[in-house]
């Protein structure tokens, strides 16, 4: 794991990703747990870096299929109150045009809030700031993304790279 996450630190580096989230602060990868749907391949290791080696989640449900997968991390550094910035590193893609929605967990509100939307897409590779503020971390220093996706028919949602940063 620690191997993995310092391969990640650098290809980060060498993708430029420091521009996106200057000073950040890599998070570590704690879990990938799938709420809605099932997982037909990959597990958190297939996250950590964008080689192709892919999470896949198979839409279920009934007349609506549904696939959601909550990302954590976490990092010791994330709990002092200077870090109030969510960064996400993400590449991945669908099998059919899709609608995706991100959704970062309110440790003081005790919900979900969507900062994410993107519609009628097959696939997206983007670093950005996601959320801002202390609420969005919890005493220990986690955070937790949820995506997400439906549709009438069965689909599949890819991940090749999901990765957490935070930064001031």
């Amino acid at each position: 794991m620690k191997n993995r996450t310092l391969n990640l630190i650098l290809i980060i580096a060498a993708l430029g990703v420091t521009t996106v989230a200057a000073r950040a602060q890599p998070g570590i990868p704690g879990s990938i747990v799938t709420t809605r749907g099932t997982v037909e391949s990959g597990n958190l290791f297939s996250t950590t870096l964008p080689d192709g080696n892919r999470y896949v989640v198979r839409a279920t449900g009934g007349s609506f299929k549904n696939a959601e997968v909550v990302y954590t991390a976490s990092n010791p550094a994330w709990m002092f109150s200077g870090i109030t910035r969510v960064n996400l590193h993400l590449k991945m893609d669908f099998s059919i045009r899709r609608h995706l929605f991100g959704d970062v967990f309110n440790w003081r509100a005790g919900r979900w809030e969507t900062k994410l939307i993107q519609y009628d897409i097959i696939g997206l590779n983007t670093s950005s700031n996601i959320a801002a503020g202390r609420e969005f971390f919890s005493s220990n220093g986690t955070v937790k993304v949820r995506m997400r996706a439906s549709f009438s028919s069965v689909f599949q949602m890819r991940f090749d790279w999901l990765f957490l940063s935070a930064g001031l």
